[in-house]
């Protein structure tokens, strides 16, 4: 019989980012990274069009960001033990 501790649910999370896009804009939603900063490899210079701007959805907040030839490096948000650790951002290209 399966219950909450046992219901075939694996207990290991692995990080990812899921992409979507609408008008020209990107959208990654960054899932259960640990790390203080997740790298983009597949938004790295040389792969395609330079980034102009990156916000956060759902907040005002300043996003710090960085492009270079290993990947887009995007600083991730403090998460409280509440919260759901999925961090959703629009990247604008030029």
């Amino acid at each position: 019989m399966k219950d909450n501790e046992h219901d075939g649910t694996s207990k290991v999370i692995f990080p990812e980012v899921r992409f979507t896009s609408k008008d020209g804009a990107v959208y990654a939603y960054v899932c259960s990274v640990t790390d203080k900063d997740v790298v983009i490899k597949a938004l790295a210079l040389g792969n395609g069009d330079k980034i102009k701007s990156i916000t956060r959805l759902n907040t005002t907040d300043k996003v710090k960001w960085k492009q270079t030839k290993t990947g887009l490096t995007i600083k991730i948000p403090v998460y409280t033990a509440t919260e759901i650790p999925i961090t959703g951002f629009k990247i604008e290209l030029k």
